[in-house]
């Protein structure tokens, strides 16, 4: 079973299923608070809160943290700083994209 999330649900909703999903797929779209919120309009701490959490039940190899490269939104710089964010957490696997602007 794998799971496409933002996480920005309650944390009882992920920790009901963590044990029968093998694989999350966590979109973050970008660590920084402000960039998150831009493009969003939600805050990003839930979703941090929650992978930090999950990473206390599951194996930091049954997660995949998706940082998209967003035009106008954030930047190559800001995409790195997002990884080590998330690298000092103990993420080991990276989606790494662009996402692509219609012309």
């Amino acid at each position: 079973i794998s799971v496409e999330t933002s996480l920005s649900v309650p944390w009882e909703n992920v920790k009901m299923i963590a044990q029968i999903v093998d694989m999350f797929y966590i979109d973050c779209k970008d660590a920084n608070p402000s960039i998150y919120r831009e493009y969003t309009g939600k805050d990003n701490q839930q979703m941090i809160e929650n992978v930090r959490n999950l990473l206390t039940l599951i194996p930091s190899e049954r997660i995949v943290l998706r940082l998209p490269l967003i035009p106008m939104y954030n930047t190559e710089a800001d995409r790195a700083k997002s990884r080590m964010f998330f690298e000092e957490m103990g993420i080991r696997q990276f989606d790494e994209f662009t996402y692509v602007v219609p012309e």
